[in-house]
């Protein structure tokens, strides 16, 4: 009778949807012992190694578009710099060869300015013929967009306004440019000393800029597809937790690697170094449920647990989407509701015939 009775069992599992009944006394020599499924407001994705970067938009290369030698430098690799902050002060032939021909277009403008202003005077008595004014005031006008061009020049070499307007009120050549930062940040490249020629190629400085950040991160393909643009996120780096989204996903899988380029975005609020690389725990805002490893087990190919009902336990298939050291991590449906079996699911697995794990 002993040896029918996994088969009795068997069959009457099937007969009523594989739900396996004991008696209280089984479930106490047996030691099964249920609880109900734990809520998670999200689950860990996993660890990865990540590096802070700043978008590409906020990275600011610094050169000039004429050959030049270093006169001075006022900062050093790796510093902070404030907008408008003097980083060096150079000197070409190139950018005193402008100024001398925006003095030229200057000078040129406010004697045609002259000019034109005694002919108005003359044509409106009647003494030249209007067309001498007319001739005049398209002098005037040429002469104006030269002006303009020379001031556009001399920006582009890297001339404030406040230079600019210096140089055209006291038409004195400065020797020197003043290179200042664009705005604040950080100097990650140096190639200025005092005394060097630096070709029009070169750059002088590379600044990034800290307003935002990036953490960026290869993740295994089969992970990246959890992951779509946009989505909330949590993530523990360098022992500062802090909520973030997806920037951006590549489409293209690295094929030596199999992993992809995922972007994550650093809150204002949180201060972190560009350059600096850790592992970062990345784990997806959304609702799970989290159930212990020992409650478990194979059946077939498939994950199962059994679920407590009033008549017994039925087993029920789960699909897992993440785990950790402890827990096996679900979508949290309804049907997962339940009190579970966490331990003895070996023997409940036996009871519907399937001893193989």
């Amino acid at each position: 009778m002993r040896f029918l009775l996994p088969f009795i069992i068997f069959l009457t599992l099937h007969l009523h949807a594989e739900v396996i009944t004991l008696t209280p006394a089984e479930e106490k020599n047996w030691d099964i012992q249920t609880r109900p499924l734990q809520s998670s407001p999200l689950f860990p994705l996993g660890e990865f190694l990540g590096e802070v970067t700043p978008p590409p938009s906020l990275i600011q290369s610094i050169s000039l578009p004429f050959d030049a030698t270093v006169q001075q430098l006022y900062i050093a690799k790796y510093q902070q710099v404030k907008k408008g902050e003097l980083l060096a002060r150079v000197s070409g032939s190139a950018w005193i060869d402008e100024q001398q021909q925006a003095i030229k277009a200057v000078i040129a403008l406010k004697e045609q300015m002259t000019i034109t202003k005694r002919k108005k005077l003359l044509c409106g008595e009647g003494i030249i013929p209007q067309k001498e004014c007319t001739a005049a005031e398209a002098a005037l006008e040429v002469l104006k967009i030269k002006r303009d061009a020379s001031r556009a020049l001399l920006e582009s070499y890297g001339a404030n306004d406040e230079t600019v307007e210096k140089l055209f009120q006291t038409l004195k050549i400065s020797k020197t440019l003043d290179i200042v930062s664009p705005y604040n940040g950080t100097v990650t490249v140096h190639n200025a000393t005092p005394g060097k020629n630096l070709s029009s190629s070169e750059t002088l400085f590379v600044i990034y800029q800290e307003e935002r950040q990036w953490i960026e991160s290869k993740i295994e393909a089969r992970y990246a597809t959890l992951l779509r643009k946009d989505q909330p996120v949590e993530i523990t780096f360098r022992g500062k937790t802090f909520a973030s989204e997806v920037v951006e996903r590549a489409s293209v899988v690295e094929p030596a690697s199999q992993t992809v380029l995922v972007r994550f975005r650093v809150p204002e609020e949180v201060s972190l170094q560009s350059g600096l690389r850790g592992d970062a725990l990345i784990s997806i805002k959304e609702p799970m449920l989290k159930i212990p490893k020992s409650a478990v087990i194979n059946i077939g190919a498939k994950k199962t647990v059994f679920v407590k009902k009033d008549k017994g336990y039925m087993p029920l298939s789960i699909e897992i989407n993440a785990e950790d050291e402890d827990v096996y991590y679900i979508s949290d449906e309804k049907q997962y509701h339940q009190a579970v079996a966490v331990s003895s699911v070996a023997i409940l697995k036996n009871l519907i015939g399937d001893e193989n794990e």
